[in-house]
């Protein structure tokens, strides 16, 4: 077996956070960045940071569990992790079991990536996101 190479530290809550974000948002009819930051909002009620967008996305790559080609979609390892670690507990308790997960797996690990984020793109993640959610909300109070 292939020994688990986490972060200094072990893996933390947001690299579990935005691995669930990316998994998530896959799935929906919105797989780009503010698809992935609203997911993460949901989850979380909080709009994850570029710093913390780009330290997660540096770290899990490395695990063969984000494409690392295309570090914002996520490869079939992340995808049976998270069904692993999903439960009926809600988001929250789901996103910390997979980082329990994360912390006691056997993953292949190769090196660090130095994926970065503008900060042009991550506002312009962040403006498009906050448009979908206005949107998603008149669309609610039209019906």
């Amino acid at each position: 077996m292939i020994a688990v190479v986490a972060p200094q530290g072990g893996w933390i809550w947001n690299e579990g956070w935005l691995l669930a974000s990316v998994v998530i948002a896959q799935r929906s009819e919105h797989s780009d960045l503010a698809g992935i930051i609203g997911v993460a909002d949901y989850i979380n009620r909080q709009i994850a940071s570029r710093e913390e967008i780009e330290s997660a996305v540096n770290h899990l790559p490395s695990t063969n569990l984000l494409d690392p080609v295309d570090p914002l979609n996520s490869t079939p390892l992340a995808e049976e992790l998270w069904q692993r670690a999903k439960g009926d507990r809600g988001l929250v308790a789901s996103v910390r079991r997979l980082v329990e997960l994360l912390n006691h797996e056997d993953l292949e690990a190769n090196e660090v990536g130095r994926w970065s984020l503008s900060q042009e793109e991550y506002g312009g993640a962040v403006v498009l996101y906050c448009r979908r959610f206005d949107e998603a909300v008149q669309r609610h109070n039209d019906n």
